[in-house]
């Protein structure tokens, strides 16, 4: 199953938990997603089990087409977005 999927590409289901946390409730999230919503990809590459590997281009589309843009995009906007009550 897939939380968000683009394409031939998707967000595996298991991430919806780290997602809806950081969206809804602004709870910080794990290493991975957290460089995700940073704009660190490379660092995402690191931090990426074998799943999110593969389908890291379903990241980018979530982000650009899903996700506010105060709550991505730099660590400081991350920041930002996790300290907003």
């Amino acid at each position: 199953m897939a939380y968000y999927t683009y394409g031939k590409w998707y967000i595996p289901d298991y991430m919806k938990d780290g997602i809806e946390n950081y969206l809804e409730r602004r709870i910080k999230p794990g290493s991975f997603l957290l460089s995700i919503l940073s704009n660190n990809f490379a660092e995402a590459v690191v931090n990426a089990d074998r799943d999110n590997l593969d389908n890291l281009p379903a990241y980018g589309y979530w982000l650009w087409n899903e996700v506010p843009s105060q709550a991505w995009g730099s660590p400081e906007k991350v920041e930002k977005w996790l300290k907003h009550q």
